[in-house]
């Protein structure tokens, strides 16, 4: 069966490319070329905004092609080539190479599902490599030290927000031994890394929650059609990541809130109001989210209403609850931990770059609020069809990460993010992400940005 369909909105695989190259930016050791390939992400969403036409080919074809590109360069790179076992980097890169090889080729169905076993295959046998032999590792990253403290506080019946969790810091910049107070990290990722640090190894939750992400894309993947092409042209870019294998072994919560975040997505694709609490759960999972608050508050359901402001409540309560147990500790361990930052030179955004030029930049926090404002004005202005508002949001937290500090686990977020909204902005304006519209021949009519094509809906089983 051939799966090579017209794209259903051609400038959607700009997301695509913004995924590969916010998976580049995470994994560059250079933050100047780091920055560059974030501009470059933040580009190609734009140009998605803005309906810019994109060439004729498959989308997982075009995701193929991105993720081998995206191997390669990430193995010139020393962050990219980072493996606690070198033997097992050279496996994952022999079978991401192939992947993204075979996904190349995928015009027919049997050869999409080889390329979806090689994905899943790279994926776990990258992920098993490195839990396997550093199960409870002694040595580790100060974010695996806090999700253990965390878990010994809370099997003590001690508050974790308090000094109750003190571990030593990894901060490059700061002198050995020097310690961190209080858990650092919201409710969501304590019920999750911290709770299961109490009796296993809290990366865990890491490999599950990315597993499921890749299940649930290869579900979609399975499907003929630009819906299932798309699903595949993400998964084989999720799966190959180079920098997962460095995001499971330091322990690095990003992908909890991915999950989160994709879960939140199905929910309210299909009209369910139980997406737009999981939303609001994820959006409390880390403390930049918050720079995605105006376009969930932008969104109009059919009824011209906001939910968003249902996910904004939800935030609140999760995020604020351990409040009630000590403001003055909760708000030192979560806010205060994360402002006593400070200036990173080796942070990839443009204070890093700044840095490794000579410089010192360090943005104080009220610059944000303009550029809150004029990003809230701008999406207002230009209207957006709901489909591609996720893809907005993607713009905003990019753009706030560049000018503010961000690392390589933060673009890990905003690359799987990338993809996500690729699949989600294939779906119809018209469309309240449940009931699909109906027409005279029984298929959705798609207009966005100025694209007119027809194709099946996004299954409603997804």
């Amino acid at each position: 069966m051939t799966v090579a369909d017209p794209p259903l909105n051609p400038s959607v695989q700009w997301l695509l490319v913004a995924t590969a190259a916010f998976s580049l930016s995470a994994v560059i050791d250079y933050p100047v070329t780091s920055v560059l390939a974030s501009c470059v992400a933040l580009v190609a969403i734009v140009f998605a905004l803005r309906g810019a036409p994109f060439f004729a080919v498959d989308h997982g074809v075009l995701g193929g092609l991105l993720a081998f590109v995206v191997v390669v360069v990430a193995n010139t790179q020393v962050m990219g080539r980072f493996s606690v076992q070198a033997g097992s980097y050279r496996l994952w890169v022999v079978l991401a190479l192939t992947s993204g090889v075979v996904a190349a080729l995928s015009g027919r169905m049997p050869i999409r599902n080889l390329a979806v076993l090689l994905a899943l295959g790279t994926l776990i046998v990258g992920s098993l490599s490195i839990l396997i032999p550093n199960w409870q590792p002694t040595a580790s990253s100060d974010v695996y030290r806090a999700h253990v403290a965390a878990g010994n506080a809370l099997r003590e019946g001690e508050n974790p927000y308090s000094d109750a969790v003190v571990f030593e810091s990894g901060d490059p910049n700061r002198p050995d031994g020097t310690l961190v107070e209080g858990y650092p990290y919201p409710p969501p990722v304590l019920l999750g890394y911290g709770f299961l640090a109490t009796f296993t190894d809290p990366r865990v939750i890491s490999f599950v929650s990315w597993l499921a992400l890749a299940l649930g894309l290869s579900v979609l993947a399975m499907k003929p059609g630009s819906t299932g092409s798309m699903a595949f042209a993400v998964l084989i870019l999720v799966a190959t990541m180079p920098i997962w294998r460095m995001s499971l072994f330091m322990s690095w919560t990003e992908p909890l809130s991915v999950a989160l975040m994709a879960g939140s997505l199905v929910g309210i694709w299909r009209g369910r109001r139980w997406g737009w609490f999981l939303l609001g759960i994820a959006l409390a999972s880390k403390q930049y989210l918050v720079f995605l608050a105006p376009v969930v508050l932008l969104y109009r359901d059919g009824d011209g209403k906001r939910p968003g402001w249902v996910s904004m409540g939800t935030a609140a309560v999760v995020a604020g609850f351990p409040a009630s147990f000590g403001v003055s500790d909760y708000y030192n361990s979560v806010i205060g931990n994360a402002l006593d930052i400070g200036f990173r030179p080796d942070t990839q955004s443009i204070n890093g770059a700044i840095a490794v030029l000579g410089g010192e930049l360090l943005l104080p926090s009220l610059v944000l609020l303009p550029l809150f404002a004029g990003i809230w004005l701008a999406l207002r202005k230009m209207n957006l069809p709901r489909a591609m508002l996720p893809a907005a949001g993607v713009a905003s937290l990019s753009a706030a990460l560049l000018v503010t500090s961000a690392f390589p686990n933060y673009w890990i977020l905003v690359a799987a993010l990338s993809g996500l909204s690729a699949l989600i902005g294939m779906t119809d304006d018209k469309d309240r992400w449940g009931e699909p519209p109906e027409t005279s021949r029984g298929e959705m009519d798609v207009s966005i940005s100025g694209h007119q094509v027809t194709d099946d809906p996004m299954p409603r089983d997804l």
